[in-house]
């Protein structure tokens, strides 16, 4: 089984990505909640465990001061 996200529009799915079959192939569609693109929106500026790496954590934290796991602590509490 391969997953693949895509965009469903005017009755028409894109697929976001490639996928390995040239033959027909049965499929499932799975419609999202909408509030998952909200989610995404409300999460602006904090970092993204995919695009996630050491210099992107270096320069997120830059502002931070003090014990970073204090902030960190301190952010969940607040949501």
């Amino acid at each position: 089984m391969i997953a693949v996200k895509g965009i469903y529009q005017n009755g028409i799915v894109n697929l976001l990505d490639k996928v390995p079959f040239k033959k027909e192939v049965n499929v499932i569609v799975t419609f999202l909640p909408e509030d998952d693109k909200k989610q995404k929106k409300d999460r602006k500026g904090k970092l993204d465990l995919n695009d996630f790496n050491f210099f992107k954590s270096m320069e997120a934290s830059r502002g931070i001061k003090g014990s970073v796991c204090d902030a960190l602590i301190e952010e969940r509490r607040s949501e």
